[in-house]
């Protein structure tokens, strides 16, 4: 339990942990619910205790899941690089952004969060290339982290020195195209990604059957087809 570890960190290092776990489970001491039940039961009766019980209950159990998940952010770490070493670079990419997704619940926009969000997205560029609609997801995820540290401009300005890749550090902050192909059916899909704030009605899109084109707020983009 968090306590038992606080106190004997505190103890032995006098160090008080904040690391994602400690931090998740920081309102979940056994304390901490009985007060929270404690008061619902005095200030809600009735149907209003039902109602606050309920939302109380909900709200408990997506932090326990959070925290749980985030016990495991190490051995995902240390799967992914074996991964990576290995040449699996899909499987490593898949595990490097299970750690991006709990760091982004439980420590958004920190350097943990943009590392492994980066991780990921340059394990799968190395064997994809824009429009590959995986690699488009995980650039974007990159691309919502590194926006969130830095800001549109210096976020932008920091991935392409990070990729070293102009095309993809915009494939992941500015206005993309997406291909997903299903490799069992004769179709696939074009997605658009759109740049933060951008509404659909302010982009200038043209499709023929060889390739699109879209244009706004300072961005372009284009795909062929074949």
């Amino acid at each position: 339990p968090r306590r038992e570890r606080q106190e004997c960190l505190q103890m032995q290092k006098a160090f008080s942990c904040s690391c994602c776990r400690c931090e998740l489970e920081k309102d979940l001491d056994e304390q901490g619910a009985e007060d929270s039940f404690a008061r619902i039961l005095r200030e809600a009766p009735g149907r209003r205790a039902y109602e606050s019980l309920r939302r109380l209950d909900d709200d408990l159990q997506q932090q326990l899941a959070a925290a749980l998940r985030s016990s495991f952010v190490q051995v995902y770490i240390d799967v992914a690089t074996d991964l990576e070493s290995a040449g699996d670079a899909t499987s490593a990419a898949d595990t490097y952004s299970r750690v991006a997704g709990i760091l982004a619940d439980a420590l958004p926009g920190s350097v943990y969060h943009l590392e492994f969000a980066l991780r990921a997205a340059l394990a799968l560029s190395t064997i994809r290339r824009p429009p590959d609609s995986a690699l488009l997801a995980a650039l974007r995820v990159a691309g919502r982290a590194y926006r969130l540290r830095f800001g549109p401009e210096r976020g932008r300005e920091r991935l392409a020195v990070r990729f070293g890749d102009a095309e993809v550090a915009e494939a992941a902050v500015g206005l993309a195209f997406a291909l997903r192909e299903d490799a069992h059916e004769d179709f696939g899909e074009v997605l658009l990604h759109l740049p933060t704030e951008t509404k659909w009605e302010d982009v200038d899109l043209q499709v023929s059957e060889t390739g699109a084109i879209a244009r706004c707020a300072g961005y372009s983009a284009s795909v062929n087809f074949s």
